[in-house]
């Protein structure tokens, strides 16, 4: 841009920011703030601050993956002791029980835990949920 274009849009500037109370133009090309004008200023760097402590407070993508992981692992130690425990359970109402049933060989639906009745035939079935949407729990595929 040619600097006679610059000086124009900020003069253009000046006097926008003059008008709306930000800034007072002064004899002898003197700016100074208004009230309100430093109190938009100190808004701005309050802005600034707090979004440059965020940016400090970030940690690392290898650190999320990290605590990602440990709540998996977590999530999932829970999940088999409560099978084990719903087996133990059967076991001790005298039913036999089985986990990772599929209902269809193959199929996409995987139940958690089944117990069987005295004629082999299913008489509960189990999807045991830790964290996640219950509507979720049977359709999902192992």
């Amino acid at each position: 841009m040619p600097p006679t274009q610059v000086d124009a849009a900020v003069d253009d500037l000046l006097l926008e920011l003059d008008e709306i109370g930000i800034l007072q133009l002064g004899t002898n090309s003197q700016l100074r703030l208004t009230q309100a004008g430093l109190d938009e200023y100190k808004s701005i760097a309050a802005y600034m601050e707090l979004k440059q402590k965020k940016k400090t407070q970030r940690i690392s993508l290898k650190e999320k993956k990290r605590i990602i992981e440990q709540q998996k692992a977590v999530s999932r130690s829970v999940h088999e002791k409560l099978k084990l425990q719903l087996g133990q359970l059967a076991y001790l109402l005298g039913r036999t029980w089985k986990q990772e049933h599929e209902l269809v060989k193959g199929g996409p639906v995987v139940l958690d835990l089944v117990w069987y009745g005295k004629t082999r035939r299913i008489t509960h079935a189990f999807e045991v949920q830790h964290r996640g949407g219950w509507k979720n729990a049977i359709g999902s595929c192992q």
